[in-house]
């Protein structure tokens, strides 16, 4: 015998079914972007040309950067590569752009390459709710772009796509998409 479908049916199978929130966190990407660009307003970026790009993550905050890469590589007229390892490319140096970025801001391998990208004089922002990374950022002086907590780290694609976009196009890296 089929149940009826009432809302409170309804709630019972989604709760059963997608027990993470991934539903409602998809519906949320709209409100994702539009978060981080009222949030971008206040941040302050380096002012910096590099010759290259780093985008240092893992899972999805990885993601983000090669979207972004996707989106903007008709334009983008320097090599832009994502590093999801404790190691960082041999190519990264003082002419180098890192982005580095953790949801949580204690991803180990975004530490790690966080570390190594300041010893070779990279350019650094980081991006993460707080944690370990922010601190650093703090302690070094490295530009820190907050983004939002209240998501599951694999449901914050909209911040870390957004959040990365926006601090290419203020740097002037890429064109501005708003118009």
């Amino acid at each position: 015998m089929m149940q009826t479908m009432t809302p409170a049916r309804i709630r019972q199978l989604h709760l059963q079914l997608d027990p993470g929130g991934m539903l409602n966190a998809a519906f949320d990407l709209k409100e994702q972007i539009l978060q981080i660009l009222e949030e971008s307003k206040n941040w302050k970026l380096p002012d910096f040309s590099p010759e290259n790009i780093l985008f240092s993550g893992i899972g999805g905050s990885a993601i983000g950067g090669e979207l972004l890469k996707s989106i903007t590589e008709s334009e983008l007229k320097i090599p832009a590569v994502t590093c999801r390892d404790y190691d960082i490319p041999g190519f990264v140096n003082e002419k180098t752009l890192c982005i580095c970025t953790s949801y949580s801001g204690n991803t180990e391998e975004t530490l790690t390459a966080y570390q190594l990208c300041r010893e070779r004089k990279a350019t650094l922002i980081v991006m993460s709710t707080g944690g370990k990374l922010a601190e650093l950022a703090a302690k070094d002086g490295v530009a820190f772009c907050p983004v939002p907590k209240g998501y599951q780290p694999r449901a914050a694609l909209g911040l870390s796509l957004t959040a990365q976009l926006v601090a290419l196009t203020k740097m002037g890296i890429v064109r501005d998409r708003k118009s």
